[in-house]
């Protein structure tokens, strides 16, 4: 904490009854006290053979600043007598802090902490649930450091993922010319997510920035999947299968290569999941997301994505069919 060992001072605080009766003001009070705890101290001016000279007060080098010595210290009025000090203020000893730092005008205490383990996400969201609990009303509080980053870097990741999304979007619609195979294309990505988060659970890791950058990764990964099945589909569609016919076939020719395909990417994840070097947990929980991202993706992309096409081209035949119906006029 930045206050950790506060300091004390002596505050002299004059009785204003006992001062008033004393005929002694703050200021004489004050100048008094100023005069004992000054080296140099301005009182006027002398004149020397027409020269003006300064003249300062300086106390003796035999005088103990104590405490003892201030409470018996006489206080000069203006009728040329004196009142002792310690008849007309009390003086206490209170606790300060070293250094007061503010923050938009608002006194700021810092307090630091080093956590043990690799789940900051978790420990973040245990601080804040104990502050919000505990806290004064009239007390504001703000995580900075690493847990401040981690919520910056998160942020920054889900944004590139939204771009990363929309863009792979854009390219499967010029690709392909139109918005039914994207469409289908694109229901891979949230089935590489739960493969994702479910191999994390498994094997308790925390979500954290590297794992989101699998996540990131997948996106490219498991979309390749999903076009090589759909292109396949509407080449067979284009030379006269039927919509269910074309997904089957489809199904059954790119199977070998899509699983080899897959196979070949775990497999070369295997050295960053198998590494015990220095950072090997960011790399082990990048390579565990990915993994699981792969395998989940790859089972029921050859599922989920015939049936959507499926659904989506089945609606877009009513529909051109719709629009090709004469519409007959009774007379």
């Amino acid at each position: 904490t930045s206050n950790f060992s506060p300091s004390f001072e002596y505050r002299i605080v004059p009785d204003p009854m006992k001062s008033a009766i004393a005929k002694v003001s703050p200021t004489d009070l004050a100048n008094t006290v100023k005069f004992l705890f000054s080296d140099d101290s301005y009182v006027g001016k002398y004149n020397d053979n027409g020269n003006l000279e300064n003249m300062r007060l300086m106390i003796s080098n035999t005088f103990d600043q104590s405490l003892n010595n201030l409470l018996g210290v006489y206080i000069q009025r203006n009728n040329d007598s004196a009142v002792l000090l310690s008849s007309i203020a009390s003086v206490n000893k209170v606790p300060v802090d070293q250094s007061i730092t503010h923050i938009d005008g608002l006194k700021q205490l810092s307090v630091q902490a080093n956590y043990s383990g690799k789940d900051l996400a978790g420990t973040t969201s245990k601080i804040y649930d104990y502050v919000a609990k505990t806290h004064p009303l009239d007390v504001t509080y703000k995580l900075l450091g690493d847990s401040n980053a981690l919520q910056d870097t998160m942020q920054q990741v889900c944004i590139a993922l939204s771009l990363a999304f929309l863009f792979v979007f854009m390219v499967l619609c010029s690709q392909f010319e139109n918005i039914t195979a994207p469409l289908a294309i694109m229901v891979s990505i949230p089935l590489c997510f739960s493969g994702a988060f479910l191999a994390l659970l498994i094997s308790k890791q925390p979500l954290t920035i590297y794992s989101m950058i699998g996540i990131v990764l997948l996106m490219g990964l498991v979309v390749k999947n999903a076009i090589l099945l759909i292109e396949f589909a509407q080449q067979k569609i284009r030379a006269g299968y039927a919509i269910y016919d074309a997904l089957v076939e489809a199904s059954k020719t790119r199977l070998r290569p899509i699983v080899m395909t897959t196979l070949t990417m775990i497999v070369g994840m295997l050295p960053m999941l198998l590494s015990s070097g220095a950072g090997h947990e960011a790399r082990t929980n990048m390579s565990i997301t990915v993994v699981g991202g792969l395998i989940s993706s790859t089972l029921l992309t050859l599922v989920v994505v015939p049936c959507v096409y499926s659904l989506l081209a089945n609606i877009k035949s009513l529909k051109n069919l719709k629009l090709r119906t004469p519409k007959l006029k009774w007379r």
